[in-house]
């Protein structure tokens, strides 16, 4: 058995266009605004192989990786970063 850890930054799923209630319904519905999000088969595909190889882990953008090792130096920063991206993806 092995455990692998997926970075796959912004995927372009429903989860990203849709906010579901509480009781299962769909609240509110609209486009992915950022074209450059990934493909949903492209991140499923990055997957598939990491677990194939055993891989223990994925860092799928660029963006991530230089989180990554900023991260080393200033943790609070990469989470104000990464909390102002989501923010304007919404």
């Amino acid at each position: 058995m092995s455990v692998s850890v997926v970075y796959p930054g912004f995927v372009g799923t429903d989860i990203a266009t849709r906010r579901i209630g509480p009781d299962g319904h769909v609240l509110k519905s609209r486009q992915v605004e950022n074209p450059d999000v990934m493909p949903v088969g492209e991140c499923a595909r990055q997957i598939i192989s990491l677990s194939a190889a055993r891989g223990r882990e994925s860092v799928m953008t660029t963006r991530a990786r230089v989180g990554q090792w900023l991260r080393l130096v200033s943790p609070a920063m990469v989470d104000g970063i990464a909390a102002r991206a989501i923010e304007r993806r919404r």
